[in-house]
């Protein structure tokens, strides 16, 4: 009967001291508490990670000087009005070109303008 009293049953056919158990005891809470206050800081850290998006008034200093209109007017003369002529070249800016092979390095466009 004593040894029951100093052992305690694992179920398993194994026997710990009580002690044993009280000190797995105590590292599992503080191994949980651990895992609470990492939880609690990543949530302040994702609090502070996010953007202010409430609306803030301008000063009207700054106000004043923006812009009602919804684009830049440009008085530049976009284009000459006479016709082209031989010699008179144009450029042609390619942006991009999609489903080329995987392995391709360099690409060569030719373009032809007829009229």
């Amino acid at each position: 009967m004593t040894e029951e009293k100093i052992y305690k049953n694992l179920g398993i056919g194994g026997f710990k001291k009580d002690e044993d158990v009280q000190k797995e005891k105590e590292y599992e809470r503080m191994m949980e508490e651990r895992i609470r206050e990492k939880k609690k800081n990543k949530k302040k850290k994702k609090k502070k990670a996010k953007l202010d998006l409430s609306k803030k008034k301008v000063p009207k200093e700054i106000h004043d000087l923006i812009s009602e209109k919804p684009f830049i007017v440009n008085t530049k003369i976009q284009y000459h009005d006479r016709p082209f002529e031989k010699g008179n070249g144009i450029d042609v800016y390619i942006d991009g070109c999609r489903f080329l092979p995987d392995n391709t390095t360099v690409t060569k466009i030719e373009i032809a303008v007829l009229s």
